[in-house]
């Protein structure tokens, strides 16, 4: 019998999606660049950017913030910029169910 497995979800807040946005134009990233690194589905970076998704599953999202954040740190993004991406990952990462272990 299979297993269903519930996946966490997380809002995605304007913020975020204005910050996603913001990185990827000034490190010179496409979406599907951003989708490969992110290990994403084709569509998935758009979905998020122009609200089409109201929320994620949070493994994902965390994952496509982190990869906004690495680029970023390689690039030259303005220290606001990257105070922004800071708070966005860590509000994912607030509302991410505890693991617990067995």
């Amino acid at each position: 019998m299979p297993t269903t497995e519930k996946r966490a979800l997380v809002p995605i807040t304007a913020d975020a999606r204005r910050v996603i946005r913001d990185i990827r134009g000034r490190v010179g990233l496409s979406r599907r660049e951003l989708e490969q690194r992110a290990k994403l589905g084709k569509g998935y970076v758009k979905d998020v950017e122009l609200g089409r998704t109201q929320s994620a599953e949070s493994a994902r999202f965390k994952r496509l913030l982190q990869v906004v954040q690495r680029e970023a740190t390689q690039g030259e993004v303005p220290t606001k910029v990257m105070a922004e991406m800071a708070r966005a990952l860590k509000s994912v990462e607030k509302l991410e169910p505890k693991r617990t272990t067995k």
